[in-house]
């Protein structure tokens, strides 16, 4: 069982890669995250780890799994009876880039996963990609001079 969101972002992808890979931010701008904590330190690598605590969830620790620098990462968690895979991928277009988010669910609880909170995986998903456009969108600002880190802080 997959859901997939794809976003085409008005952003360079440099920019856009060290957000996605700086995992312990995302609460900053992320709705979907509350916690997220590096197990290990340094940059986003193959093996790294993080403990995720999600609203209604309980902690979980996410293992990358795949990592291809500047490109995509894939990080799995594992419950009681499913394996849960997050995909990160950001393509360089040129002026842009596209950022691909896909969970995975996969295991003997995956079809009742589906059943009861595919739509919900489905809407994450949206709400994760709107932020990180938005994000990404406000770090440009940023870095083109057009707004001030101060400014945007503010709100």
């Amino acid at each position: 069982m997959s859901w997939t969101n794809t976003a085409v972002i008005q952003a360079p992808a440099a920019t856009v890669w060290d957000i996605v890979s700086d995992v312990t931010s995302w609460p900053d701008f992320l709705p979907t995250m509350q916690r997220v904590t590096r197990v290990d330190q340094g940059p986003l690598r193959l093996g790294s780890s993080a403990m995720v605590k999600q609203p209604l969830q309980r902690s979980a620790l996410w293992t990358v799994t795949d990592y291809e620098p500047n490109t995509s990462f894939v990080w799995e968690s594992h419950r009681k009876n499913i394996t849960m895979t997050g995909i990160h991928i950001v393509k360089d277009l040129g002026h842009c880039c596209e950022n691909t988010l896909c969970l995975e669910v996969k295991g003997t609880g995956a079809r009742f996963a589906k059943t009861t909170m595919g739509f919900m995986f489905q809407r994450v998903l949206v709400s994760e990609s709107k932020a990180f456009a938005r994000y990404a969108l406000q770090r440009k600002a940023i870095t083109d001079g057009d707004i001030t880190e101060r400014d945007w802080k503010r709100g």
